[in-house]
């Protein structure tokens, strides 16, 4: 049993760096891309950073989880197409339907940086805009299963991966107190477990 908790730890801690560094890496990413397209292109470079919460598409459904993501949009001036880099973190803890004395909770963390085309609908750099791109996915996942009735240690288990995955999506942008405001949702072929993320932004 003890080898079993070492082992669990030894991954949750492994499974943390892996989340520090993916993170660390989509940020530097970031502030590395804006400069040089802007300074290389002539072309705008807006800088973003937006939270939201999921959408359940499975059972009763309702919000589930949150998610944050930073962004870089390069907005070449003579064409409704921008490109935009993007690194997010997604989680969300769910406890399972069991009897009373038996806790079974999942809980499922995603680190993701995508490359995504976005196409504008109105010349002005505010209004609707649909999105699609590529991105590698980073997925860690917690199992906790807990009988009180059989008064058992506890059961953990820790497991993760890494994919490639696609996503798609709408968004609107529009002016308050002189900023640019956004809100947007997509759909991840992987990542996100059974939920529609919806995110509401600020672009500068």
């Amino acid at each position: 049993m003890r080898a079993t908790r070492v082992a669990a730890n030894r991954a949750i801690d492994c499974g943390g760096r892996m989340r520090t560094t993916f993170t660390i890496v989509g940020v530097l990413a970031l502030t590395m891309v804006a400069p040089r397209a802007e300074s290389q292109t002539g072309s705008r470079v807006k800088l973003g950073a937006a939270v939201g919460s999921g959408w359940e598409t499975r059972g009763a459904g309702g919000p589930s989880g949150t998610h944050f993501a930073l962004s870089a949009t390069l907005r070449p001036a003579t064409s409704l197409v921008s490109y935009r880099l993007e690194t997010m973190l997604d989680a969300t803890e769910q406890a399972r339907h069991r009897p009373v004395s038996l806790t079974d909770i999942h809980r499922h963390a995603t680190f993701a940086l995508t490359v995504n085309a976005i196409r504008r609908f109105s010349k002005k750099p505010t209004g609707l805009y649909a999105m699609a791109g590529l991105g590698l996915y980073h997925q860690w996942n917690e199992q906790i299963l807990n009988d009180e009735t059989h008064e058992s240690e506890t059961q953990r288990g820790v497991w993760s991966n890494a994919r490639a995955g696609v996503n798609a999506g709408v968004g609107y942008s529009f002016q308050m107190l002189g900023q640019e405001m956004f809100v947007e949702s997509r759909v991840h072929t992987t990542g996100f477990e059974s939920r529609i993320p919806l995110s509401f932004g600020i672009r500068i």
